[in-house]
């Protein structure tokens, strides 16, 4: 692949992402679009430049940590800190020794650098992260609320589909792809705007699909085992590797980007939708068809809020990757009121799963049924 530039563009943020190898790029793009567009513009708010060089990296590791740490990036239910290298430099230097990279962040000219001594395929996650955390930020200072959910485009808009760990979030989005003809959002984030007509948007992750879930789709996991994906690989650098077994973590789980996910669900992605309906999956033991039981709009707000990407730390992102000198404070406020207003204008379900939900071929007729017109 040939050296270059692209710009990614999320909302009203543009991202200039550079590398000598290109198949970085190519991996950036195959993972955020069509959630984050790809633009032909030379302006951008942000530059990131992606080096390999293992002679820098070393001099870099002999420099050595200071006593500080940096909150780096923000995930739902732990926050990443990363410890900040002696230097004397602009540049804010931290080190993600997992990732084997560190990051050069100049924040007054809106420049990163990240070094890494080869393409490992960690280095490609940890680019992602950086593109992402910047525009979460920008887009909860312009105003924007983040869910910690996944969504799904039916009929006449997006399901959205949220509730705590473990409640079958991923399981009930992977049925409705394979058994409705609904496209796909997000899996674990989603940033809602309620400016004008409400919309939802997907916020690119990592797909983690572990064996309880998989068990459900004997096809989606035949799929998997032929595709040869596993996240720190392009659909092409897959397809060029002698067909084997994605990489299997020691629990089970296997971890993909949205468009690998997608592939082997065999369904399209689409950027966003207007929001008609929030669902809160909930396990349990009754028999037949998963049911879909309308929520008390106060009942559904209070859940929701719940279910907000951060309260938990009542932080939602990190200061480190943001174009503004302060974030904005938590404002439980306002996060109560997003959550009011989304429902009082979407259908509030609380769907119930049994043991043979998805094996019972009268649960897609419910979905479309119910949420296919929902309002």
């Amino acid at each position: 692949m040939s050296s270059g530039r692209r710009v990614f563009a999320y909302e009203n943020l543009r991202i200039g992402v550079r590398s000598a190898e290109g198949v970085y790029l190519e991996w950036l793009e195959e993972f955020f679009v069509p959630q984050f567009g790809v633009e032909e513009v030379a302006a951008a708010d942000w530059e990131i430049t992606i080096v390999l060089d293992g002679d820098r990296y070393e001099r870099l590791v002999r420099l050595g940590p200071s006593r500080e740490e940096l909150l780096c990036f923000a995930l739902d239910t732990r926050d990443i800190h990363l410890p900040r290298w002696n230097a004397d430099s602009p540049a804010k230097i931290l080190f993600d020794e997992k990732a084997e990279t560190f990051f050069l962040v100049e924040s007054e000219c809106r420049r990163i650098t990240l070094v890494s001594r080869r393409d490992g395929g960690r280095s490609r996650i940890a680019v992602m992260r950086v593109v992402r955390e910047l525009a979460m930020n920008r887009a909860q200072r312009d105003g924007g609320v983040i869910l910690h959910a996944s969504a799904f485009n039916l009929g006449n808009g997006g399901v959205i589909v949220t509730g705590p760990k473990g409640a079958g979030k991923t399981t009930l989005l992977m049925y409705a792809l394979q058994a409705t003809p609904s496209e796909y959002v997000s899996n674990d984030r989603v940033l809602l705007r309620l400016e004008g007509a409400a919309r939802i948007r997907g916020i690119p992750t990592i797909v983690t699909l572990r064996e309880p879930t998989l068990r459900f789709f004997p096809p989606v996991l035949d799929r998997l085992r032929e595709s040869g994906y596993t996240i720190r690989l392009t659909r092409r650098e897959a397809s060029e590797l002698s067909p084997t077994e994605p990489t299997v973590k020691p629990d089970g789980r296997r971890s993909l980007g949205p468009n690998q996910f997608c592939d082997v669900l065999e369904v399209k992605s689409t950027a966003g939708a207007r929001p008609a309906a929030l669902v809160f999956p909930r396990l349990c033991d009754r028999t037949g068809p998963l049911r879909l039981s309308r929520m008390p709009k106060d009942r559904a707000a209070e859940r929701l809020y719940d279910s907000l990407f951060g309260v938990r730390k009542l932080r939602t992102t990190s200061p480190l990757f943001s174009d503004a000198p302060e974030q904005p404070a938590f404002d439980q406020e306002k996060l109560e009121g997003a959550c009011r207003a989304l429902t009082s204008e979407v259908g509030c379900y609380e769907c119930e799963l049994g043991p043979d939900a998805y094996s019972d071929n009268r649960s897609s007729q419910v979905l479309v049924d119910q949420l296919g017109g929902a309002s």
